[in-house]
């Protein structure tokens, strides 16, 4: 089995966490804004979704890689402390 030139190229990639493949899976499918405010494994996001379908994509996610799922401005009291946490603005959805 031969490697590929993109290998050869940019070498290979390290491993990532959980976090960086839910992250990633998560910006390749929403339409919407996606940030990360806190890097590593427990780390934070926004998504501030452009249409329904990427909070239901998102929601799925959540569930498949352990990652909870709250309202941005939720209070503090409601945030896990060792586990990664998604936040959605729904701001942006109209109607």
């Amino acid at each position: 089995m031969q490697p590929s030139r993109r290998a050869f190229l940019l070498g290979r990639r390290p491993p990532g966490t959980p976090w960086d493949a839910f992250r990633r899976r998560l910006e390749r499918t929403a339409q919407g804004r996606v940030d990360e405010l806190e890097p590593g494994p427990n780390g934070r996001a926004l998504l501030q979704p452009a249409r329904r379908e990427d909070v239901r994509h998102a929601r799925a996610l959540c569930q498949e890689y352990g990652v909870a799922l709250l309202l941005h401005g939720a209070d503090g009291a409601h945030v896990p402390a060792l586990r990664p946490v998604l936040y959605v603005d729904p701001s942006l959805l109209v109607g």
